[in-house]
């Protein structure tokens, strides 16, 4: 969270100095932007780390995190129709990043549920019953 402050504070920072040198800089929609990656950021870094606690491999990992969510977004318009939002993390970040993210909070939060929830507890258990070496 001090990286994302310390970016926020730097786009910020940038915006001024390309606004003094471009004649003004436009601040609107600044806050909503802010407030979109506060919800975003820390839901892609906790999935990012379920996987790889899951995944148990930084490859593997990888590429879990990179081509599963994105697998299953283009095969679920085929296979689940209508219900497809209801399990594609990217609908979710799009419906937790607009001006009302409580629009879709239940389809949003059951995407959540698969894609973060679930991989955290799968990873955290696997964690927990792993021997130390």
């Amino acid at each position: 969270m001090a990286l994302f402050a310390a970016g926020v504070a730097l786009t910020i920072a940038g915006m001024a100095v390309g606004g003094a040198i471009h004649g003004g800089a436009d601040y609107r929609g600044l806050l909503m932007d802010v407030r979109s990656y506060a919800i975003l950021v820390p839901l892609q870094v906790t999935m990012a780390a379920a996987l790889g606690a899951v995944a148990g491999h930084t490859g593997a990992a990888l590429v879990a995190y990179l081509l599963a969510p994105t697998a299953f977004a283009i095969l679920s318009e085929e296979l689940l129709k209508g219900a497809s939002p209801w399990f594609d993390i990217f609908t979710a970040y799009e419906n937790l990043s607009e001006n009302n993210p409580f629009h879709h909070f239940g389809q949003s939060m059951t995407a959540v549920a698969i894609w973060v929830v679930l991989p955290s507890v799968l990873g955290i258990a696997r964690m927990l019953r792993r021997e130390v070496k």
